[in-house]
């Protein structure tokens, strides 16, 4: 899980945050309120969306039962 975590994060910070750090900015938001609610988003995305569909769709390979 720590790996797919990692791999995801990175992608993210990579895609999205930029995208959303532009949007903030044309809005004119400070630097600091477009750094929170771009870790706002991110999380959400994380915990509710992106995670729950990483584990069903990787579920054999994180809970093999021979490795158990």
């Amino acid at each position: 899980m720590l790996v797919i975590t990692i791999a995801t994060i990175f992608i993210l910070l990579n895609t999205v945050t930029p995208l959303f750090q532009r949007l903030f900015s044309a809005m004119g938001l400070a630097e600091l309120l477009r750094s929170l609610l771009s870790v706002i988003i991110l999380v959400g995305l994380m915990t509710y969306v992106i995670m729950p569909f990483l584990t069903k769709l990787l579920l054999n390979w994180l809970f093999n039962a021979k490795n158990m």
